[in-house]
């Protein structure tokens, strides 16, 4: 196998935002008693790329888990950017796809360790994130 270079790097991603609250109102007790209470914590994403700067990208990624609500124990949102620099070789469509897909998959890569880190030090059990998907949705095959 011949391993190469990418023609796409990226410098160190950078904290922007993190912030994390336990729901006081929430309840952990269970209708079941013995079984622990089974919890759906939503995830929201946003990607952000900004405006080029000749072959650097700036890209960031807000994730955020939990509400400020009742039914969930916390609420933690995280943001991460990085500047990704692309060879000029590189079609404007595939850096559209790089930009779109692979950038946040990559950030949202060291945001994982931020949230788990950040949940072990509170009353209640690490949260580790799901992986996720961020291809397009394709709603023609449905």
């Amino acid at each position: 196998m011949d391993i190469r270079l990418s023609p796409i790097q990226f410098g160190r991603p950078v904290l922007q935002q993190c912030d994390f609250k336990i729901n006081s109102d929430f309840s952990a007790s269970n209708d079941e008693p013995g079984k622990p209470k089974r919890i759906s914590m939503p995830i929201h994403t946003e990607v952000n790329a900004g405006e080029a700067m000749g072959n650097e990208y700036p890209v960031s990624l807000y994730v955020q888990v939990g509400k400020e609500d009742s039914a969930h124990p916390f609420s933690i949102s995280v943001s991460m950017a990085a500047i990704f620099n692309i060879n000029k070789e590189v079609s404007d469509e595939q850096k559209k796809q790089f930009l779109s897909v692979n950038a946040p998959a990559v950030l949202y890569s060291y945001i994982r360790p931020v949230i788990a880190s950040l949940t072990s030090q509170s009353v209640y059990p690490q949260y580790n994130l799901p992986f996720m998907d961020f291809t397009p949705k394709d709603d023609s095959k449905k």
